[in-house]
C-alpha cells in the first residue's frame, strides 16, 4: 500500500463521507479516483 500526505481537514472530511455511506476511507478513495479516472476518458 502507498502513503500519500493530506491534510487534517481534508482526512475528516474524508471520514465523514466514508461513516454516511458506510465505507472504509481507503476504499471511499479508491472508488473516487476510478470514477474520476472513468469521467475522464469519455470526454
Amino acid at each position: 500500500m502507498r502513503q500519500i500526505k493530506i491534510s487534517s481537514v481534508q482526512y475528516e472530511t474524508l471520514v465523514a463521507l466514508g461513516k454516511r455511506w458506510r465505507i472504509k476511507p481507503e476504499e471511499l478513495i479508491a472508488e473516487l479516483i476510478e470514477e474520476n479516472y472513468k469521467s475522464k476518458t469519455k470526454r
